[in-house]
């Protein structure tokens, strides 16, 4: 996709509907619109899904996940049908290739 017409002002609008995230093959992953995030963070926050909107709370401090269980199904289906093709990643992620570098 190129960003260069959307940075100069000659197309309006976005250039995707959704921006995806997936770390670990998949253990944790994020769906973004302009609107919400959908998200299951890598942090020690326990393995629960946490949902943001983005509109209202663009610092994610107020979790809607139990709030909005409509903006979690929406972007729920978006995630999945964007991971349905993805394959395991057969490489580390960087912390863990660094690590691994170090004990090597």
């Amino acid at each position: 996709m190129n960003l260069i017409p959307y940075v100069t002002g000659q197309k309006d609008g976005v250039p995707h509907e959704a921006l995806y995230w997936r770390m670990e093959s998949g253990k944790h992953w994020a769906v973004r619109t302009q609107a919400a995030k959908y998200l299951l963070p890598r942090t020690d926050v326990g393995d629960k899904p946490m949902l943001f909107d983005m509109e209202r709370d663009p610092y994610e401090s107020n979790d809607i996940v139990n709030e909005r269980p409509e903006l979690r199904q929406q972007l729920a289906a978006l995630w999945n049908q964007w991971n349905a093709k993805n394959q395991p990643n057969q490489y580390l992620q960087a912390g863990a290739y660094q690590k691994a570098r170090l004990k090597f």
